[in-house]
C-alpha cells in the first residue's frame, strides 16, 4: 500500500510541478509580447493627449510619442514644458522644428530631462529660461539622451549660464 501511495503522489507531484512550469512560461510569453505604444499628441481633439507633457506621464519604457506641428507650452510658470524622468521613450514631432515648438514663454524651461535615455527628434526648443540654474532650453540630469534635428533658439539662464542646453552627470549624443 505504501508503494501505491508513494507512486500516486509522486505522479500527482510531476503533474503539478509539469502544470506551474506550464502556466509560468505562459506568463512570461505574454509579458515579453507586448509592445511598445504609439502616443499621439495634438492640439485637436483627434489626438491621444493635447499636451507633450501628458503623454509623457502616459508613457513607459518604449513608447514612442509623436508631436502633431503646433506650439507646445505649460500653463504653470516653473514647471517646464516638457519633463521627462526617468524614461526611455522616443518623443518626435510629425513634421520637424520648423512646425512644431516648444515654447518655455520666457518664463520656463523648455525641457528637463532626469535620468533615462529618451530620444528627442524634431522640435524648436525656444524661449526657455532658468533663472537661477543653467539650461534655459533644455536641462539634462544624470541623463544620456539622442537629440536629433532640434533647433535651439532664444533660451536664457541664469547661474553659470549654458542657455540652450546644460548637462550634469550624464552625457548627450546631438545628431
Amino acid at each position: 500500500i505504501y508503494s501505491i501511495l508513494h507512486t500516486n503522489f509522486l505522479k500527482e507531484r510531476k503533474m503539478l510541478i509539469r502544470k506551474y512550469l506550464v502556466s509560468t512560461l505562459f506568463l512570461v510569453l505574454i509579458s515579453s509580447a507586448s509592445s511598445a505604444s504609439v502616443i499621439t499628441v495634438g492640439q485637436t481633439g483627434k489626438y491621444d493627449y493635447q499636451t507633450i507633457q501628458e503623454a509623457v506621464d502616459a508613457s513607459v519604457d518604449g513608447d514612442e510619442i509623436i508631436v502633431a506641428p503646433g506650439v507646445y507650452t505649460s500653463s504653470t510658470s516653473w514647471q517646464p514644458v516638457v519633463d521627462i524622468y526617468n524614461k526611455n521613450i522616443w518623443l518626435h514631432s510629425s513634421e520637424g522644428p520648423d512646425t512644431t515648438i516648444i515654447d518655455g514663454g520666457q518664463n520656463k524651461r523648455g525641457v528637463q530631462l532626469y535620468y533615462g535615455e529618451s530620444n528627442i527628434e524634431g522640435f524648436m526648443i525656444q524661449n526657455g529660461s532658468a533663472i537661477y540654474s543653467s539650461g534655459g532650453g533644455m536641462r539634462l540630469y544624470y541623463a544620456n539622451p539622442t537629440i536629433t534635428d532640434c533647433i535651439f533658439e532664444n533660451n536664457n539662464a541664469g547661474g553659470s549660464g549654458y542657455r540652450g542646453m546644460y548637462t550634469y552627470g550624464g552625457g548627450c549624443n546631438l545628431k
